[in-house]
């Protein structure tokens, strides 16, 4: 997550992902997909969070960048760029601000591969998978090891990647395209660059998939819960989602983005009207401290989460629907009826001492649980109860936390 939007989420441990969620529940079948090794897993977060990396910042982050290439070209994938000589390239460098001379140094460089597509007639279009690989490096003489922010995340591209290239026999139809972005914790300036000198024809973009820390919990209290936000921009992503097999201890939570704001890659993708979607588990105690560390990633979680982004990738690559942009998305009845859920979790907690609420805040949360109540008997979300939600929501963030 980008250090900018630090102060929206750092007291959030329930209610970031309140409003615009629904969850696809855990009695859903399990997944048909061949099961993410939590080892391998495991494998990639310990080395992109270890200490020999720093943090993965300026002092390492040009290491980490030639080793994500390695991985992509051992693993059959093509360069997705091309060089100053035009000659092929794994790297797409960004360059820094002009000096005395005129000459604009590196600053950081984003790594991609391709998979080309099977289908002459939708080889041409585009499901991108990018994440970002960069975090907060040594400060004041302390590693800021990046563990879930985003090693999680790269694990799953690196996984994810080399399972594509893989399949012998089932290429999809569409081109995928793998991509780590750099410096996304300055402001998404690694994903921004790359939206604005793109390799490949951006208004072929059926899909940008993203996920920014998808190994933890929400606050440590939303244990079996991913958020899945953006997916209300695009009808036909709806209609992806909903095929999703979801693994039997695994909720996968819907998010309206425009409750969020910019939270990661997703931004750049967004303001072009690229229909996308996001992964995270959310913002949790360690997040921007030295204790995001390895040994604290749920990995069965992580998973059970690189499971349902192949499953979206996949199908999204092998759909002859093409995706549209949704400017003006319609929101059901999954807004409230995931408060209350975040509701009852935290009055769980509050029970068993987990997390324990004052007299007040008990009749706060109570009294929105109730609204929920009421808005589910109503069996309708206008404008008004979605307003209503937005404010409670803010209201828990200032007075619960």
């Amino acid at each position: 997550m980008n250090r900018f939007q630090r102060v929206i989420f750092r007291h959030v441990p329930v209610f970031l992902a309140v409003l615009g969620v629904g969850l696809i529940w855990a009695n859903a079948p399990v997944s048909a997909f061949e099961p993410y090794s939590e080892e391998a897993l495991r494998r990639h977060v310990t080395h992109l969070a270890g200490p020999p990396l720093e943090g993965r910042g300026d002092s390492s982050r040009k290491l980490v960048a030639s080793e994500l290439a390695d991985h992509f070209a051992a693993a059959g994938l093509g360069p997705l760029f091309v060089d100053e000589q035009g000659k092929p390239s794994y790297f797409q460098v960004i360059p820094d601000k002009a000096d005395e001379t005129g000459h604009r140094p590196e600053f950081g460089r984003n790594v991609g591969a391709i998979l080309p597509g099977s289908d002459p007639d939708l080889a041409g279009q585009y499901v991108i998978v990018g994440v970002h690989y960069d975090h907060l490096g040594m400060r004041n003489g302390e590693t800021y090891y990046g563990a879930d922010d985003n090693a999680t995340g790269v694990a799953m591209l690196l996984e994810l990647s080399r399972r594509l290239a893989e399949r012998k026999d089932n290429t999809s139809k569409r081109t995928i395209v793998f991509v780590a972005f750099d410096l996304e914790e300055r402001m998404l300036w690694g994903s921004r660059w790359f939206a604005s000198h793109p390799p490949i024809e951006l208004s072929q973009v059926q899909l940008f998939v993203t996920a920014d820390m998808i190994g933890r919990s929400l606050g440590n209290l939303a244990k079996s819960v991913v958020f899945l936000l953006g997916v209300e921009h695009s009808n036909e992503l709806e209609d992806v989602v909903g095929q999703l097999e979801i693994p039997l201890d695994l909720e996968v939570g819907r998010l309206g983005i425009d409750l969020v704001g910019t939270r990661s890659d997703y931004g750049p993708f967004r303001d072009r009207q690229v229909p996308f979607a996001f992964f995270s588990t959310g913002e949790h105690p360690d997040y921007h401290t030295p204790f995001d560390t390895p040994d604290k990633v749920e990995y069965a979680k992580l998973a059970n989460i690189c499971s349902c982004v192949e499953q979206l990738v996949t199908m999204a690559a092998d759909s002859n629907v093409r995706f549209t942009w949704n400017r003006l998305p319609e929101y059901g009845l999954n807004e409230p009826q995931i408060l209350k859920r975040l509701v009852q979790i935290l009055l769980e907690a509050d029970e068993s001492h987990e997390k324990e609420l004052t007299s007040v805040q008990r009749y706060l949360v109570t009294s929105v649980e109730a609204r929920c109540n009421k808005v589910l008997a109503n069996g309708e979300l206008n404008e008004g109860d979605r307003a209503w939600l937005a404010r409670m929501a803010q209201v828990l963030l200032l007075t619960v936390f």
